[in-house]
C-alpha cells in the first residue's frame, strides 16, 4: 500500500515535471515567435526607411536637374539678350556711319556747286 502511494506520488511528480517542461517549452517557442515577428517588423521598417530615402534622393535629383535646366534657360535668354543688344548696337553704328557718309557727300556736292 505504501509502495503504491509512493509509486502514484512518483508518477504525479513525473507528470507535473512533464507538464512544466511542456509549458516552459511552449513559452520559449512563443517568445521565439514574438522575437521573430519583431525582427520581421524591424526589417520591414528598415525597408520602408530605405525606400523613403531612395524616394527622397530621387526627388533631390529631380530638383537638381530642374534647377540646372532653369539655369540653362536663363543663360540662354541672357545670351540672346546680349546678342540682340550687340546687333542693335551694330545697326546704330551703321546708321551713324551712313548719316556721316551722307553728310560728307552732301557737303562735297555743295562745294562742287
Amino acid at each position: 500500500n505504501t509502495s503504491e502511494r509512493e509509486s502514484t506520488h512518483g508518477r504525479r511528480r513525473e507528470h507535473t515535471r512533464d507538464r512544466e517542461h511542456t509549458r516552459d517549452r511552449d513559452h520559449t517557442r512563443d517568445r521565439e515567435r514574438e522575437h521573430t515577428s519583431e525582427r520581421e517588423r524591424t526589417h520591414e521598417r528598415e525597408r520602408d526607411h530605405t525606400s523613403e530615402r531612395e524616394r527622397t534622393h530621387e526627388r533631390e535629383r529631380d530638383h537638381t536637374s530642374e534647377r540646372e535646366n532653369t539655369r540653362e534657360r536663363e543663360n540662354t535668354r541672357e545670351r540672346q539678350r546680349t546678342h540682340d543688344r550687340d546687333r542693335e548696337n551694330t545697326r546704330e553704328i551703321e546708321r551713324e556711319n551712313t548719316s556721316e557718309w551722307e553728310r560728307t557727300h552732301e557737303t562735297e556736292r555743295e562745294h562742287e556747286k
